[in-house]
């Protein structure tokens, strides 16, 4: 994929992906409506962070997008994304700029991994030290 659309295809990604795995509203945080959600308190970034990670896989598997492409297009969704939440939701609180900043730092592991670990000539992943 050329720099131009590997950055454009990433960005696109980057923000459906931290939509979808964090939605900034809350009545569309889907754990809540999972029964005892409350007693998972700050342990339910784990299951996201796996989430996230694992989407961040399957992209760079499936593009094979390198990993520095898909971090400028991730840091353009980024600013953009905060750009937009900032004036529609007006947060009380930045701490939603760590959380989408953690969130990318997943990703982008994710992205590695995948773009690293997948064989698209073979239609398979990688064997380890092979």
């Amino acid at each position: 994929m050329k720099p131009p659309r590997a950055v454009a295809a990433s960005a696109a990604f980057a923000l459906c992906a931290g939509v979808a795995v964090w939605p900034p509203v809350d009545s569309l945080l889907y754990w809540q409506w999972l029964p005892g959600a409350a007693a998972l308190g700050d342990l339910v970034v784990a299951p996201v962070s796996i989430l996230a990670l694992c989407l961040g896989i399957g992209f760079g598997a499936v593009t094979g997008v390198e990993p520095r492409y898909f971090f400028v297009g991730g840091l353009t969704a980024y600013l953009l994304g905060n750009a937009v939440l900032a004036l529609a939701v007006a947060p009380d609180s930045p701490v939603h700029l760590l959380l989408y900043a953690y969130l990318l730092s997943v990703l982008t592991a994710g992205v590695t991994i995948g773009a690293v670990a997948w064989d698209p000539d073979l239609g398979r992943y990688r064997a380890m030290g092979r």
